[in-house]
């Protein structure tokens, strides 16, 4: 997984996909860390907790972002009735 802020590469490290009833925390090391508690995080100054539900996040120096994955592809497939 590759992220970028405002153009420059923050982070490049293979992340791992956690099971739905737990979080993994990446650090700026490539450090892993499982967890089943909650974790709080800050986005824009504000803190949230994050209960264990298969989340990725990753510990950076910079503003944080958020992003979805979607699927694996970073789209849907639709089908159309014919």
């Amino acid at each position: 997984m590759k992220v970028y802020y405002l153009g420059q590469e923050v982070f490049n490290e293979i992340v791992p996909v956690p099971p739905p009833n737990e979080n993994v925390i990446v650090t700026p090391t490539g450090k892993v860390e499982y967890t089943t508690s909650p974790v709080t995080v800050y986005i824009a100054g504000q803190a949230v907790t994050i209960p264990p539900n298969g989340t990725i996040i990753i510990e950076t120096s910079v503003y944080p972002v958020t992003f979805n994955i979607t699927s694996k592809s970073g789209i849907y497939q639709w089908a159309t009735p014919t």
